[in-house]
């Protein structure tokens, strides 16, 4: 078991193991410019508190090390149980699963905060300076770098529990940016010009039909979700959702969809996907409003990991819940047909108790 250490500023990984396993003492190396393996469901289900999780890594160059025969300059890969002093209440979703935040940044990476997140990062730092917090964070290290944020997600989601105006979408880019700005002097924080505005307004207005029809459905079946769905009743309750779904024309693809039906087929009410759509019994449609708000990021995420292959995009947040869903899904293979954005998913973490072929039929999928 090792021990980590992150610069982001260098992308500088040390690591000092807590007890030499040959009985000498504790040996360290630190590598630079090393690529993460996202980390899976089960290790996001178990994360709290300061992060303990098996961390994979390829592509880095050595720095120092005193470990004989490991030779500094030369490329490392690695595997190992890392037991961290931070914890990782900001969680970043990649492409393959998630990282704590800090560790899904690189130098190139564009990432993109969550209201949370943006809040967190006010209250952690002035002018760089790392307040008195209880609990460090992965997100701490995000001080030390030069980390490119586009606040979009914040002014597209906007304050009022509705869609924002275009207006609205200014006023809240630009008070992202400030808070950005004052916290994290060393980030390059996106500033909004008359193209990114137009482009913003213009995903919003393209999303708002399919937005309005999931708004309906959720407040429609919310209230049958609210207790835990009989194991004999799953797939009348499922059946049920989907023809709800049909008769108001939401897309079988659609994520609140998936969202709705895995609700149904985890046990005693504990999936993730139940929490995400704000199920209670006095469901508003401020509630329904978050809760497409926080799938729409995923869909914009998806869309950039199929616009732009090779360029690296990172969603922050602070919501469990969201990011548990999102590595559910295991949505892959991102890719553009035509004017439309397709992917596949294999969500059987979401769908507990389903075989393949059962699955597929609940989804819909071909």
């Amino acid at each position: 078991m090792a021990r980590p250490s992150l610069h982001t500023a260098t992308d500088v990984l040390s690591f000092q193991e807590l007890e030499d396993p040959d009985g000498g003492p504790p040996r360290r190396f630190s590598v630079v410019g090393a690529q993460f393996e996202p980390l899976g469901y089960d290790e996001l289900l178990a994360l709290d508190g300061p992060a303990t999780f098996n961390l994979r890594f390829h592509s880095g160059r050595i720095l120092e090390t005193d470990i004989p025969g490991v030779n500094v300059g030369g490329v490392a890969s690695g595997n190992a149980i890392v037991q961290s002093p931070f914890a990782s209440r900001a969680i970043g979703l990649v492409n393959g699963g998630w990282l704590p935040s800090s560790l899904a940044s690189h130098s190139d990476t564009l990432v993109m905060p969550d209201r949370c997140v943006v809040s967190d990062l006010r209250g952690r730092f002035s002018a760089g300076q790392r307040n008195a917090n209880p609990e460090p964070d992965f997100i701490d290290l995000f001080a030390e770098s030069e980390i490119r944020i586009n606040p979009f997600l914040f002014a597209l989601e906007g304050n009022t529990k509705r869609t924002p105006t275009p207006h609205e979408i200014e006023q809240q880019w630009r008070e992202a940016h400030a808070q950005l700005t004052a916290c994290l002097p060393k980030a390059k924080v996106l500033d909004l010009n008359p193209v990114l505005l137009a482009g913003t307004i213009g995903i919003l207005q393209s999303s708002q039909a399919d937005f309005q029809l999931e708004q309906r459905f959720l407040s429609q079946v919310a209230p049958g979700l609210v207790s835990p769905v009989a194991h004999a009743r799953r797939f009348d309750k499922s059946n049920h959702i989907i023809a709800i779904a049909n008769n108001l024309g939401v897309k079988r693809s659609s994520l609140a969809l998936v969202a709705a039906l895995s609700t149904v087929f985890v046990p005693n009410g504990a999936s993730p996907a139940k929490r995400l759509l704000k199920i209670r019994p006095t469901y508003s449609a401020g509630d329904a409003y978050n809760a497409l708000a926080d799938l729409r990021s995923l869909g914009i995420l998806m869309h950039l990991f199929a616009m732009y292959p090779h360029d690296r995009a990172m969603l922050c947040t602070r919501d469990k819940d969201l990011a548990l869903f999102w590595v559910g899904l295991n949505a892959a293979r991102f890719r553009v047909v035509g004017r439309h954005m397709s992917f596949d998913v294999t969500p059987e973490p979401l769908f507990p108790g389903l075989d393949r072929p059962q699955l597929r039929e609940v989804l819909g999928l071909t």
